[in-house]
């Protein structure tokens, strides 16, 4: 039974993107057995391992780890895991292209209000249904963002975000904290913007992870129509930072109706 539950906690690298192995899953039930069966004894830190074995993609274990309420044990569980080396970072990870051409140093009010995730880039991260973000300045340099993410309606979760800008770089840097466990920190490069729509690149890492690369359009209308004008626009602009992404790779989100 404690080999089944760490090889459902390995499933698709589970929260981190690490391949299962047999020294992974012997490490998981010698060093973490204790994590691991309170685990299975909180019917949602157990829902969660059955809502993670079930999964065939990254972009499901996401939402089976995303869309419940942040519970304890699960968060004691993945932290055993780091600390006694149960999983490790990737070895010669593929790296996020940085792209050539973007919006250097913005200010945060570029972005700050509400917006809705229109359009995902990442399968993984950004195509989801529901997403929002909630963008408002604290002051000149940083801004809390509160992201919210639905798989359907009345099933929302909400996530404290930070945005800020430092001295000497001239991207966006955001950071957020998923339970307890997995702490992450992005480059948010802003390609283009119009009164109504934000259009970001990112390159992201996270705590034991490789880097991951993602963009979004964002608009302040919950409806997925974007005019052609601004696709064209930014289509121009995705071009520009020839890290080998177009417009057609992103795909369009439903925020009308699958949310509440």
């Amino acid at each position: 039974m404690i080999l089944a539950v760490a090889s459902a906690l390995l499933v698709n690298a589970a929260i981190v993107q690490h391949p299962k192995s047999e020294q992974n899953v012997l490490c998981i039930a010698t060093q973490c057995l204790g994590q691991v069966l309170a685990c299975q004894g909180d019917s949602s830190c157990k829902s969660t391992l059955s809502c993670i074995q079930a999964c065939k993609t990254e972009a499901c274990t996401i939402q089976c780890n995303l869309l419940p309420p942040p519970n304890e044990k699960l968060s004691k569980l993945v932290n055993c895991f780091f600390e006694k080396g149960c999983i490790s970072a990737p070895k010669n990870p593929p790296q996020c292209p940085r792209p050539k051409e973007y919006i250097r140093n913005p200010g945060l009010d570029l972005i700050t209000g509400d917006w809705f995730v229109s359009r995902g880039l990442s399968p993984v991260y950004d195509q989801f249904q529901c997403q929002k973000m909630n963008i408002h300045a604290v002051n000149s340099t940083f801004s809390q963002y509160d992201y919210y993410l639905a798989a359907a309606p009345g099933q929302e979760r909400f996530i404290p975000c930070q945005v800020q800008t430092k001295p000497g770089i001239d991207y966006l840097v955001t950071s957020y904290t998923i339970g307890d466990f997995l702490q992450g920190t992005d480059e948010w490069y802003l390609l283009d913007r119009t009164d109504d729509f934000l259009l970001i690149y990112y390159c992201g890492s996270a705590k034991g992870t490789a880097p991951y690369q993602g963009g979004i359009i964002m608009s302040k209308s919950q409806s997925s129509d974007i005019p052609k004008d601004v696709l064209d626009r930014f289509e121009i602009a995705i071009n520009k930072t020839q890290t080998g992404v177009v417009l057609s790779d992103f795909v369009i989100n439903d925020n009308l109706n699958q949310c509440s």
